[in-house]
């Protein structure tokens, strides 16, 4: 499943600064690789070709 960033920074950024914690507000799973167990939802139904943009954040 892709879950589009909303760009709120109130649980990633905002989390770092308050609590020293990461999180984010769309994906629950972000930052607890191992503390959530992943399994495979098997195969897609149908193939979609998808374009990620702004993968990080930006350096000046």
């Amino acid at each position: 499943m892709i879950r589009p960033c909303i760009g709120s920074n109130f649980g990633c950024v905002g989390q770092i600064m308050s609590t020293g914690k990461l999180g984010c507000v769309v994906n629950v799973a972000a930052a607890k690789e191992t503390e959530i167990t992943f399994e495979p939802s098997g195969k897609p139904k149908s193939i979609e070709k998808i374009l990620i943009v702004g993968g990080g954040p930006r350096r000046t």
